[in-house]
C-alpha cells in the first residue's frame, strides 16, 4: 500500500540531518509492520537506531503494576504539538483498542510522508477524544534517558546519568556525529579499539566527509577532539567544499 518503489527509496546512507533522507519511508514501513504484529497479537517495542540498552528494558516494561497500560513512551521534554511523548522508544500492547488505533495511523501515513516524522502523529492520536480509552503513560526519565537530558554544551542533567538508567536515546541532535558525542558523554559508545578490539576497524569509523559543510564550520573543536580519540575519521583531511 506504500507503493512498489518504496524499498528503492530506502538506502543505507545516513541522513544528513534530522528526518531527512530515507527516514520518512522507514517510519512508514515501521507503522505497517506494527499493524501486522498487533494483528498477530504480539506486544511490540519500537525504537530508533540511536537507542542503546544498558539493561533489559522488558524487565521494567512488564512489571505487574504496568499491565493496565496500552502504550508506554519515552519523554521528549516538550509540550508542544510534538510532545510529550518521544516515539524513538515505545512499547505498545495488542488489544482491540490498539488495533483500531494503529489502523487509524495506517490511514494517516501520508501525514508522516509530508511531515517526515511519526512523532506528531503518535501524540496527536493519543490525545484524541475517540481514543480516550487507551491507557498511555510516559516512561520515567530515571530509567529511560532522552536526548534533552544530555546537552552537548552544558553536559548531562544533574551531572551524571541516573544509576537506574535502562535505555539511552541520543535524540535532540543536529546529525549523527552529535549522537555519537552524546553516547560518548554517557559512556555508551563502544566501537573503539579498547572496548571492541575484535570487531574494530578504522575504515568503519564515521567519516566526517558525510557531514554538511555548514555544520562542520561550527564544530571544528568537536571534530578535532573526536578524531584524536579515534572515534571519528576524516577522509577529506579537513578540507571540504562549501556549497548550497
Amino acid at each position: 500500500w506504500l507503493g512498489d518503489t518504496l524499498l528503492t527509496r530506502i538506502t543505507p546512507k545516513m541522513a544528513a540531518s534530522f528526518a531527512l533522507g530515507a527516514h520518512r519511508w522507514v517510519v512508514s514501513l515501521q507503522i505497517a509492520y506494527l499493524h501486522d504484529l498487533l494483528q498477530m497479537e504480539y506486544n511490540v517495542v519500537l525504537q530508533d537506531s540511536d537507542v542503546i540498552w544498558k539493561r533489559n528494558a522488558f524487565t521494567y516494561l512488564q512489571q505487574p503494576q504496568l499491565h493496565h497500560l496500552d502504550v508506554q513512551m519515552t519523554v521528549d521534554g516538550r509540550y508542544d504539538h510534538r510532545g510529550p511523548g518521544n516515539s524513538g522508544f515505545l512499547f505498545i500492547k495488542h488489544s482491540c483498542k490498539t488495533k483500531v488505533f494503529v489502523e487509524t495511523m495506517m490511514e494517516l501515513t501520508p501525514l508522516v510522508l509530508i511531515g517526515r516524522s511519526d512523532q506528531i502523529l503518535w501524540n496527536m492520536l493519543l490525545q484524541e477524544q475517540v481514543f480516550r480509552q487507551i491507557h498511555f503513560e510516559t516512561l520515567s526519565t530515571d530509567f529511560f534517558v532522552c536526548g534533552y537530558q544530555i546537552n552537548l554544551d552544558r553536559g548531562i542533567q544533574n551531572g551524571q546519568l541516573p544509576d537506574t538508567t535502562i535505555v539511552v536515546h541520543a535524540s535532540w541532535t543536529t546529525d549523527q556525529f552529535d549522537k555519537i558525542e552524546k553516547f560518548y558523554m554517557s559512556d555508551s559508545w563502544y566501537f573503539t579499539q579498547q572496548r571492541c578490539p575484535d570487531l574494530y576497524q578504522y575504515e568503519l569509523l564515521p567519516d566526517l566527509k558525510e557531514r554538511k559543510w555548514h555544520i562542520r564550520d561550527k564544530t571544528q573543536a568537536q571534530e578535532t577532539r573526536f578524531k584524536a580519540l579515534g572515534i571519528f575519521r576524516d577522509s577529506t583531511n579537513g578540507e571540504y567544499e562549501k556549497s548550497d
